[in-house]
């Protein structure tokens, strides 16, 4: 073992209570008797199955399928895979000589990965062989979902072969348990989508042997889902899309005892999963709004299959839906734009190439069928493969001006509009940094704010950029210098203990709201310095007059020890910060977007920095960080007064427009 992994394992040690760890004991115990015998999930196929379909899905395929935009760009995919490639995460995989990937190659660090028992890979140290997320990427056969869409509405027989030939070929090569491919219940969970899809929709390009083939394989994923689920510190969407999985499986596939059981075990837990990670007031747990797209992606595609067979899920779990899409369009400005907060790792359940408006897609689907007009932005989302289950909405309309404070998720949204008409949405965060004992995809981002003008980020979130690959990279998109808030001497508010954990956490929490939305304002504290420090700080986000704002940041302590301050901002890379005689002026590449000007009792030094800044995952630019630095004592502030300057906001657009330079892992 060696010193990377052990310092993981201790980690993870820690975060675990007593009974996890019991659990943990025992699922060694469970994995060590599939290592021995790696095809106990196996059911003797004796005659040609039919092949499971998932009630509902070619209906609406059929449906969206009309749309000439929808058709084009699913044929483009296809025309794609033709041409020799595949593309997922903005890397291209190269197809052999049969049309047909390699499954086990890494695109960037072009390596493949081992043949070995899957649970004796490992994937979470860097290495080599590059970040793992790439290999589960083209594992989850999600390319072939839209090109199963494709033969579907064209009715093109050898484009549906073509799926089904690469169905085939991964079965053939991917053995259960013997790969990386099954060592992770969620990779799993996001197969099973897609080999169902392609069923449902291709299902004459199977012959009896190849039939049996899928069935079986359907069967194994089953088996290892329930064998092994994610428990505990780990019961996060994961846990999720693994129930999600097990009811698709259980309703689709010829019933038994055993899929009977699938089915029960995934509706009751998704019904407790709906309950627990989408909070009361709509947030998500994870405190990540793409994982909480990515969760209720899950529990409406399964509570869409279970309306398609006339066993609906209960209403409190409809109820969530509905919370949780209404706090995913309070984020989302009026170009369809959502600040990122927490990690992104771009995962989607039903998939048909980019989808950079994936949080918004979501919710508008999930709210289509009710009887109120959602809030959509003014950029109504594409329409998308999970729209043929989901739904498409019917209307849309501006979103009012309005504040909301979600106080179990930690979230405040102010969004007005200036006297020139120009949409200024603010987001402030004062929740926890994540979800369970290891909160694995929140950021150190206490007391942070993001900022959109005119439909186009200012203030923003450095991003994710990857996972596994290098360990200081992911540290740093999680440190709290990649967010918009303070360091106090020099220290992070929450301290990591790898790339999912925590050795301590900040705790957040609005302390005042005042919510006349002609003289606004938001005040939040984290403990984060407190044990260390004797200090808190505390923020008050605040407007002033039209288009004018204020950030006071002071520390909180007992005694007049004073401690260094530096307050940041990350600003998007489609703008230029120019330092001034007390702050900055942000401008395009022709005129002023918003002046920041720091004012404090002590001597404040302004200046900017460059630090890297992912927009998607594997992508990487820089952008600059606005940083002000000053001593304070507790109970002296510091100010940060913004103006903005609406008339700029179409040379927003027009810089948000042009290309940027970008490097890949």
């Amino acid at each position: 073992m060696n010193r990377e992994r052990a310092r993981w394992l201790m980690a993870r040690a820690r975060s675990m209570s007593p009974a996890e760890v019991a659990y943990r004991v025992e699922e060694k115990r469970r994995r060590l008797i599939a290592r021995r015998a790696p095809g106990a999930g196996q059911r003797a196929v004796t005659e040609r199955p039919v092949l499971p379909s998932v009630p509902g899905l070619r209906l609406g395929v059929d449906f969206i399928g009309r749309d000439p935009q929808v058709a084009s760009r699913w044929r483009r995919q296809a025309n794609q895979l033709a041409e020799g490639s595949i593309t997922a995460l903005g890397q291209a995989w190269p197809l052999d000589e049969r049309g047909l990937p390699d499954w086990s190659l890494d695109p960037v660090s072009r390596r493949r990965w081992p043949e070995a028992f899957a649970f004796d890979v490992d994937y979470r140290t860097p290495h080599d062989l590059g970040d793992v997320k790439y290999v589960w990427e083209i594992n989850r056969l999600q390319y072939l979902q839209s090109i199963a869409a494709s033969a579907r509405v064209e009715d093109n027989v050898p484009l549906g072969q073509l799926c089904a030939a690469h169905l085939i070929d991964w079965i053939s090569h991917q053995s259960p348990m013997r790969s990386v491919a099954w060592a992770s219940g969620i990779e799993l969970a996001l197969r099973v989508v897609s080999m169902l899809t392609v069923t449902t929709l291709v299902a004459d390009a199977f012959d009896s042997e190849s039939s049996s083939a899928v069935v079986q394989s359907l069967c194994e994923h089953g088996y290892w889902i329930e064998r092994f689920p994610s428990r505990y510190s780990s019961a996060n969407n994961h846990r999720v899309a693994e129930l999600g999985a097990l009811f698709l499986l259980g309703v689709t596939l010829p019933g038994d005892s055993l899929r009977e059981r699938w089915a029960t075990t995934g509706r009751r837990g998704l019904e407790a999963e709906a309950g627990r990670q989408i909070l009361d007031d709509g947030a998500g747990a994870e405190q990540s709004p793409t994982y909480e797209a990515f969760t209720l992606e899950w529990l409406g595609l399964c509570a869409a299959v279970a309306d398609a067979l006339g066993a609906p899920f209960t209403d409190a779990y409809r109820w969530r839906l509905r919370l949780g899409a209404e706090h995913l369009l309070a984020l989302t400005d009026a170009k369809g734009n959502m600040p990122h907060i927490g990690d992104d790792d771009e995962g989607r359940v039903l998939a048909d190439g980019s989808d950079v408006d994936y949080a918004q897609s979501v919710a508008c689907a999930l709210l289509s069928g009710g009887n109120t007009t959602p809030q959509l932005s003014l950029r109504p989302p594409q329409t998308r493969l999970r729209n043929a289950l989901l739904g498409t909405a019917s209307s849309t309309c501006q979103p009012p001006r309005t504040m909301r404070t979600f106080e179990s998720g930690g979230y405040s949204t102010v969004r007005e509009f200036s006297s020139a008409g120009t949409e200024i949405l603010w987001v402030f965060d004062h929740g926890p940094v994540g979800y369970l004992s290891i909160a694995a995809h929140g950021h150190a981002d206490a007391l942070a704010v993001w900022l959109h003008v005119g439909g186009e980020p200012v203030f923003v979130d450095a991003g994710t950029f990857s996972y596994h690959a290098d360990h200081a990279e992911r540290e740093f998109f999680r440190s709290t210098r990649a967010h918009s808030t303070a360091l106090v001497d020099d220290l992070e508010q929450s301290v990591q203990a790898g790339p999912f954990n925590w050795r301590a956490k900040a705790a957040a929490v609005l302390l005042d709201s005042r919510r006349d939305l002609a003289n606004w304002s938001l005040t939040g504290e984290h403990d984060g310095y407190r044990k260390r420090l004797g200090v808190g700080h505390r923020r008050t986000l605040s407007r002033m007059a039209d288009g004018t704002y204020a950030i006071r940041d002071e520390l909180i302590g007992d005694d007049s020890t004073t401690h260094s301050v530096e307050i940041g901002f990350v600003v998007a890379p489609t703008l230029r910060a120019e330092t001034t005689r007390d702050g900055w002026s942000l401008r395009t590449e022709s005129d002023r977007v918003a002046d920041l000007a720091v004012l404090s009792e002590g001597d404040v030094l302004c200046d900017t920095t460059e630090v890297p800044y992912s927009a998607r995952f594997g992508q990487r630019q820089l952008t600059q960080r606005l940083r002000a630095r000053v001593i304070l004592a507790p109970g002296s502030p510091l100010t940060t007064s913004i103006v903005i300057h609406d008339r700029l906001a179409d040379e927003l657009s027009a810089a948000a427009q042009r290309p940027v330079a970008t490097s890949r892992t």
